[in-house]
C-alpha cells in the first residue's frame, strides 16, 4: 500500500530528527543552547513538521499552529536571529506531540485497512 510505505517512510525521518533533538537537550545539560546546536535543532523542528505536515489530518494541524508559525519564522529568518527562548519551549515539547500523531496516524491506518 503506497499510503503505507508513505506513512511509514516519513515517521522513519521524523523520529530520526526526534532523536536529534533529545540528543542535542540531554547534551546541553543546564547550559543554554550555543549558537550552532540551536540552529541544527531549529532546522530539525522545521523538518518534522513538514513531515507531519504531509501525513495528519487537518484536526491535528490546527493543534500544531505554533509549530508552523516557527517554521515560517526558520524559513525566512537569517539563523543568527533565532532566540533559545523560542526554541527551547518547542523542541522540548517535541517528543510528546509526535506521540500524539502517531497514534491519530495509526487509529487512521487501522481503519483504512480495514476498509480495503
Amino acid at each position: 500500500m503506497k499510503l503505507k510505505a508513505l506513512i511509514d517512510s516519513e515517521f522513519q525521518n521524523i523520529k530520526k530528527e526526534v532523536a536529534f533533538i533529545a540528543k542535542s537537550i540531554e547534551g546541553k545539560g543546564k547550559n543554554p543552547f550555543d549558537d550552532i546546536l540551536l540552529r541544527a535543532s531549529a532546522l530539525s523542528m522545521t523538518a518534522i513538521y513538514n513531515g507531519n505536515e504531509r501525513i495528519i489530518t487537518e484536526a491535528t494541524q490546527k493543534e500544531l499552529v505554533g509549530f508552523l508559525s516557527f517554521r515560517h519564522f526558520i524559513r525566512h529568518a537569517y539563523s543568527f536571529e533565532i532566540n533559545p527562548s523560542t526554541v527551547e519551549p518547542i523542541l522540548n515539547k517535541v517528543q510528546a506531540i509526535i506521540e500524539i500523531i502517531q497514534k491519530e496516524i495509526e487509529s487512521i491506518l487501522a481503519e483504512i485497512l480495514k476498509n480495503e
